[in-house]
């Protein structure tokens, strides 16, 4: 009777599987000119833009020199600890980012937007 529960006590550990210790939970980075953003969340790594979409199985983040590194078949993705500006937003993020998608070379920036100081303080 009990071998029905197992699959699904395992389920969930299978799931944790995909996040390997000290992987972020979901990573982004983004460019303009064109507008781009590939995110990194759930096992998945997704390539979007205006006028198209497709997401490829995440592999697991590589240490590279002050930097990190995310490489498959159709994407690769490489960040390095360098403060970035979008260039439109005026948004700053605390990396700058290399994209190859498809053969095709995009540049930008990764993270979370830093907090600007609010002007006189």
């Amino acid at each position: 009777m009990m071998k029905p529960a197992i699959p699904m006590l395992l389920a969930p550990l299978a799931a944790c599987a995909t996040m390997m210790p000290g992987e972020p939970e979901a990573y982004r980075a983004l460019g303009t000119e064109p507008f781009w953003s590939i995110i990194i969340a759930d096992g998945r790594m997704t390539y979007r833009t205006p006028d198209e979409s497709f997401s490829v199985p995440a592999p697991r983040g590589r240490e590279d020199g002050g930097g990190r590194s995310w490489e498959t078949r159709r994407i690769q993705l490489y960040m390095w600890h360098q403060q970035c500006s979008d260039g439109m937003s005026d948004n700053d993020y605390p990396q700058t980012v290399r994209a190859v998608v498809d053969g095709r070379t995009l540049r930008g920036c990764g993270g979370a937007p830093v907090p600007t100081a609010s002007p006189g303080g």
